[in-house]
């Protein structure tokens, strides 16, 4: 699942220019992730990495070998709810909301 806001990836060019870094965090499966680019902002993706030496573009079928060829996991991860997916929190946070509506309207 494609997240927004705190979950946006992170484009940082680095070394006068001659390298790009994409990090970013999702939840789900990594397979759809990528498949979810190709389909919901492939225009974007492409456009960020278009000069990046041999870059097959986000819909082509080579696009998992050019991947896996530069991929490498964080050395430490956090995560504030390692449980629950994007969508639950946001649920929770709903539920809270309203919960908190409930009981002020009882006070008053």
């Amino acid at each position: 699942m494609l997240t927004t806001d705190p979950f946006l990836p992170l484009y940082n060019a680095l070394c006068g220019d001659t390298r790009v870094i994409f990090a970013s965090t999702y939840d789900g499966g990594f397979e759809q992730y990528i498949k979810d680019f190709a389909t919901l902002v492939p225009d974007l993706i492409d456009n960020e990495f278009q000069d990046c030496e041999g870059y097959p573009g986000v819909r082509s079928p080579q696009i998992w070998n050019y991947i896996a060829q530069y991929q490498s996991e964080a050395i430490v991860f956090y995560s504030a709810y390692p449980n629950v997916t994007v969508k639950q929190v946001w649920k929770g946070q709903r539920v809270l909301k309203a919960f908190e509506q409930l009981v002020d309207e009882a006070s008053s």
